[in-house]
Order: C-alpha cells, then structure tokens, then sequence
C-alpha cells in the first residue's frame, strides 16, 4: 500500500511540485487544445487524422491573459495548467475550469477560473473565479445558486454533464472556504450555463482542523458508504482526487476510484464506484471496497461478471460509448498482494 502524509499548514500555498512538472504542467494546455481541434478539423475536412495547432504557446511557461471579465476577446488565454476540468456545452462551445497552473502574472498554483470557448470565433471568454491562484471557495446557501459562488482552487477534480446540459464537480486537491487547502475535498458542485451561476450541492466546505503540536493539520473527510446499491442522503464518497467519471443514459453521475483520505494522516488509492442521482440528489455505493489498495478481479478476458472489480487506481481515463456502457483504461494502481 501507498499511504501519503497530510503537510501542516507552513505548506499549504500551493501543491508540492518539482520545476520540471511546473513546465510539464504549463505545456499541457497546448497540447490538449490541439487534440481537441484536430478532431474538429478532421471532421471538416476529407484529409484523414492530421493535427492544425490552433492556440496557444509554444514555449513554457504561459501566463493567462484574462481580459475583461464576460467579454469573449482574441488576446484572451487561459495560463498553461494540468488536471483541470471540461465541458461541452449544448451549443458546442467548450469549458475550462480549473487545474495546477499559472496564474494571471504567471505565479503557479491552484486556480479557480472558468474559462469558455467558442470554437466558431476561436475565441475564449474568462466567465468566472479569480485570476490569482490559491483563491477560497465562495460556497454561499448549500443547494442555492448565487453569481457570488465559486469552487475554490483545485486540481484533478472530477466532472459530469447532466441530462439537462448543467455541470458538475467533485473534488479534487484544493482550496477551502477557509483558504486553507492543497489536500482532497468532498464537495460537489452543479454550474448551469445558462445563468453562469453555481450552487454548492454537498459535501464539507472546510477541512477538519485538528491541532498537532504546535501545526494545525486540515484534515479531509472519509467516505459515507451506507449499504451497498442503497442510496440515502447521509452516503457520500471520501475527499478525493484523480477519480474517473462517467454519466448514465438517465442522467445520473457515476465516480470511480481515487486517492481517497483513509484517516490521519493517510491516504490511499480505492476502487469503489459510486452513483448520484441529480433528482434525488442521492449517492449510492454500487461497488469496489470500502477501504484502499485493492487488487482487480478480471474473471475471464471479454467475459462479463458480477464479481469482476478493477484494481484501486488513480488517474485513470474514461468514457462512455453509443450503447451506454462504461469504460477505464490504466491510471496509476497500487495495491498490497496476498
């Protein structure tokens, strides 16, 4: 098992990270901006699987250019970042929330901006959140929308889009409302595109702070299971990040996995699945363990069973094909062997 140690609070500005992942990180949005047009051109055009660099710098790191805030602008760029979030929203355009990155004067951290962008104008629109990074979340009424509410900054959260076209997050490492932060939160968040405004839906708002000696050590919280398939109000995943995600044919979001807060001061890599239902606004636990490094169960290659289980992993990609069903591929697994 991999068990990670909580950091007191003399270390809680930004995600502990080398230079050359701050590089890494910076690079990052580029590339996926490629990826994400070259599919469109492809579409456009007869010339089969080529790439047209359509945005952003060459050269890392990149500072954001965030404009006026609502107004769509030519100059307008999101910094260089990993493990945000993303949507598509029902007219097409594209969002960006969050992730480890630099800031408007190129100070790496957690971010909290939204970001929208219109692929018809190839221009980008900062719509919400700060343009500093490490800012506090804005949690406001929980289930209450309001244009003041803002997740704090985080990175490797997970995202859904609803039957409706509304977003969703959960968790990730990041900022509470308190401004303390840099370790997993449990909150869930809904954004609806159409009023820019999001409401915070569940989970804690702060870190658990407990006094070590003389360091307060925040503390995220563990996981809420119930009974297996039953939903109920009180069930909620643990404070988590690097989980995959999925939605259902009814709407519902599905959540897999993660480096979940065990107890102080550990953490581990988990394989349970998990379901929220947006009209009941209910977890359930649907399967995998409830306690960390798990290995698979694969049954037979190509063979459907109910007791096959992935292993515990952490970022892990994702996605969901015309039929409905779900589908993983890799991430990071860790586990103890019999």
């Amino acid at each position: 098992m991999k068990n990670s140690t909580l950091q007191s609070s003399s270390a809680l500005q930004s995600p502990p990270r080398t230079n050359a992942k701050r590089l890494h990180a910076s690079a990052l949005l580029t590339l996926c901006l490629l990826f994400a047009f070259a599919q469109q051109a492809h579409s456009q055009t007869t010339a089969p699987y080529e790439w047209t660099w359509v945005g952003g710098n060459i050269t890392a790191p990149q500072a954001g250019v965030y404009g006026t805030l609502g107004v769509p602008a030519a100059a307008n760029y999101p910094g260089g970042r990993s493990g945000a979030v993303t949507w598509t929203d029902s007219k097409g355009n594209f969002w960006l929330f969050a992730g480890a990155g630099d800031d408007a004067s190129g100070t790496w951290g957690n971010l909290n901006d939204l970001w929208e962008y219109n692929p018809s104008t190839n221009e980008w629109t900062w719509i919400s959140g700060s343009s500093t990074v490490t800012s506090p979340g804005v949690y406001g009424t929980l289930g209450t929308p309001a244009p003041g509410n803002i997740p704090g900054g985080r990175d490797s959260a997970v995202s859904w889009i609803d039957g409706s076209g509304n977003f969703w997050l959960f968790g990730g490492n990041g900022i509470d409302a308190n401004g303390n932060g840099a370790y997993p939160l449990n909150d869930l968040w809904e954004f609806n595109p159409s009023t820019s405004e999001w409401t915070w839906m569940g989970g804690n708002s702060t870190f658990n702070a407990v006094q070590s000696g003389n360091d307060t050590e925040y503390l995220s919280y563990p996981a809420v299971y119930g009974t297996l398939g039953v939903p109920a109000a009180a069930n909620t995943p643990g404070s988590r990040s690097g989980a995959v995600s999925w939605t259902d044919k009814s709407g519902n979001l599905w959540l897999f996995g993660g480096v979940v807060y065990v107890s102080y001061p550990n953490f581990g890599i988990f394989n349970d699945l998990w379901k929220f239902n947006p009209s009941t606004k209910e977890w359930a636990w649907m399967g995998g363990s409830s306690t960390d490094a798990q290995p698979g169960v694969y049954g037979a290659l190509g063979t459907y069973a109910a007791g096959n289980i992935p292993a515990s992993r952490e970022s892990a990609v994702s996605w969901t094909d015309s039929s409905g069903n779900f589908w993983l591929f890799g991430g990071e697994e860790s586990y103890t062997s019999a």
